[in-house]
């Protein structure tokens, strides 16, 4: 691909006569540019051979998918990102930027637009999903939802779509401290598109229209509601551990409160190591941070919840001192949640209570 001593870059197996052959040859000052500033940046000549090598091999499956123009933009897109990579150490064929490249070279309806806000939004949010939720369905959603894309425009408005979904997405495969941004983006999709970043059942999938009335609103009225959830009382998660086991505390931690919007939640504020931490869950994932740099109660001046919160707690099987419950609001039907930190525990339960309780 390129005659500089210092890269010796050449893709193996591509047929000059091939369309992707064609678009190497109409690029090859632009591709040659960006191989050279990668090198030196410090990436490795080797990195380079073999991520434009499976470059090369994902544009073959475009050639006949694509007008010539967004042919050429997406594989110089695609090598420009690549070579980033390279440049930065995070090579890795089986990294998550690497697996978004290839999940983005399947966009079709979005690469007709425009393909570089498809590839930089998906390779830039990989490595946060691939951290803190489930990569493979994340990428499975957004190639659903770039499926499902009709009428797409180009400029701002595919750059504004692309991130909405690929926010909406992360927040379904467990980012759940995007829940508030996903439930805001989702609402400025297509219905289709939306339905398929949520993953939502083929019934909603033949009639996009309901997606309002049978999922979004009963959502945003219980976080921990969502078609096939538990409605039962009992466990419904559980989160923390101790640090020596992967967790994020070394003392068992206690349940002080719930945390709103304007105090810098939503969440359940937490107490461990003489910390503040606040727990953000909802049915689709957790996350666990740093609230404060005191203890809890030195930082809100929130009491301890009272421990004879036990009898409430009769529907989760096990059998321990309740040191923390506290209840969120949610409609009365099919009942509270509330999160439960005991004294022989080092996570905090997740726990649908009885209507009964709210009484």
């Amino acid at each position: 691909m390129t005659s500089d001593p210092q890269v010796q870059v050449q893709v193996p197996l591509l047929d000059p006569a091939s369309p992707a052959g064609a678009a190497v040859r109409r690029r090859r000052a632009a591709l040659n540019e960006v191989l050279r500033r990668a090198a030196a940046q410090g990436a490795a000549p080797e990195d380079l051979l073999r991520t434009t090598a499976e470059v090369a091999g994902l544009v073959r499956g475009l050639e006949v998918a694509l007008p010539e123009d967004r042919f050429d933009a997406t594989l110089e897109a695609l090598v420009g990102s690549a070579a980033a990579l390279c440049a930065q150490g995070r090579a890795g064929a089986h990294g998550p930027e690497h697996r978004a490249l290839a999940v983005a070279a399947t966009a079709v309806p979005w690469l007709a637009v425009d393909p570089r806000p498809v590839v930089g939004a998906m390779v830039a949010a990989a490595p946060t999903v691939a951290r803190q939720g489930d990569l493979d369905a994340w990428l499975r959603r957004v190639a659903a939802a770039a499926t499902a894309e009709q009428g797409v425009t180009a400029g701002a408005d595919l750059a504004a779509r692309v991130r909405s979904v690929v926010v909406v997405a992360a927040w379904r495969s467990g980012l759940a401290r995007f829940r508030d941004a996903a439930l805001a983006a989702v609402d400025e999709l297509p219905r289709a598109v939306a339905v398929a970043a949520l993953d939502l059942p083929a019934e909603l999938a033949a009639d996009p229209s309901r997606l309002g009335e049978a999922v979004l609103t009963p959502h945003r009225a219980d976080r921990w509601w969502w078609p096939g959830s538990r409605t039962a009382p009992g466990v419904l998660a559980r989160h923390g551990g101790f640090r020596g086991l992967g967790g994020p505390w070394l003392r068992r931690p206690v349940v002080l409160g719930w945390v709103g919007p304007a105090e810098g939640g939503p969440g359940w504020l937490v107490e461990a190591d003489d910390v503040a931490w606040l727990v953000v869950a909802d049915v689709h994932g957790s996350a666990i941070t740093r609230f404060g740099d005191a203890a809890a109660d030195g930082v809100t001046g929130r009491p301890r919840p009272p421990a004879h919160g036990a009898p409430h707690v009769g529907v989760v099987p096990w059998t321990d001192e309740v040191t923390g419950l506290v209840a969120v609001d949610a409609p009365a039907w099919p009942g509270p949640v509330a999160l439960v930190s005991r004294a022989h525990s080092y996570c905090v339960d997740v726990v649908r209570l009885p209507r009964r309780v709210a009484a």
